[in-house]
């Protein structure tokens, strides 16, 4: 491995660090938890935000380690954030199960492996 690759690791181990301190955070915020309860618009907003952080987070972590679940799992909460902050009033299952279908067919797809990109936005 060189000296270039091994930087890019550390920084990015750096960054998905704060972006997992970041999420945790804003989970942590007893307002943003009341707010979250009510199932208004607010509240589902701050969760679509914090998931898709998560979600990008654990899709870096699938990349550094090579394992395709994880990436899969990071691209669906990333949709199912961007949905929340999208579309705060719908219904958010179907939506993401739907995005998780269409994620899991692309993954399948060799020439496509790599670029699940357009699916979450």
């Amino acid at each position: 491995m060189n000296l270039l690759q091994q930087i890019r690791r550390v920084l990015t181990a750096v960054v998905l660090g704060l972006v997992l301190t970041l999420a945790n955070v804003a989970f942590a915020q007893p307002s943003l938890a009341a707010s979250n309860q009510g199932g208004n618009e607010v509240g589902q907003e701050v969760t679509g935000f914090v998931q898709s952080l998560q979600g990008k987070t654990q899709e870096i972590k699938g990349n550094l380690t090579g394992d395709r679940e994880d990436q899969i799992r990071g691209k669906v909460r990333q949709a199912e954030g961007n949905i929340r902050l999208s579309q705060p009033n719908s219904d958010v299952g179907a939506k993401t199960q739907k995005a998780e279908q269409d994620i899991r067919a692309r993954q399948a797809r060799p020439e496509s492996a790599g670029n699940l990109h357009n699916v979450v936005q």
